[in-house]
């Protein structure tokens, strides 16, 4: 489960649990509309090296997925995407508008995804399993006015 309350320190959104070198964690970046954002990832470690596998091209599913790195700075839009309808996650993952997936491959440390200074009223979840079966790890809801962010020990 997750929370997507502001509660915790430093209004962080965190479920702990033990991390797990190598583990592929799914983060759909969605929101209450549709707009541009820049998606911000932080890492405490080195990253895994880059897969020199192909790249999809679609990522409005979870199968579509992108792959992205500690240390990535992603420009995108939801604008003609599908919703994506997942099971909620903290205050993200709801499905209740148009989502884009990435994946971000655990490094054993802290992650941070921030969609702060995005366009629009932004929502982030993060999810570990399979695209069959995702499991919730954090989400969030406006952590930085209406645009959220999301960190997780890997």
């Amino acid at each position: 489960g997750a929370d997507d309350s502001q509660d915790c320190s430093g209004g962080t959104t965190e479920l702990i649990f033990t991390p797990s070198y190598g583990r592929v964690h799914y983060v759909l970046v969605q929101g209450t509309s549709i707009g541009d954002f820049n998606l911000t990832l932080d890492c405490n470690a080195d990253p895994f090296p880059e897969d020199p596998g192909p790249t999809p091209t679609n990522n409005d599913d979870c199968s579509g997925a992108i792959a992205v790195s500690c240390g990535d700075v992603v420009s995108g839009t939801t604008v003609g995407f599908n919703d994506s309808n997942p099971s909620a996650c903290g205050g993200g993952g709801d499905g209740a508008s148009a989502g884009v997936w990435y994946t971000i491959t655990g490094n054993g440390d802290v992650i941070t995804a921030s969609l702060c200074g995005s366009g629009f009223d932004t929502q982030i979840a993060v999810y570990s399993g399979s695209c069959g079966s995702l499991s919730c790890v954090t989400g969030n809801d406006d952590f930085c006015g209406l645009q959220s962010q999301a960190s997780w020990p890997s």
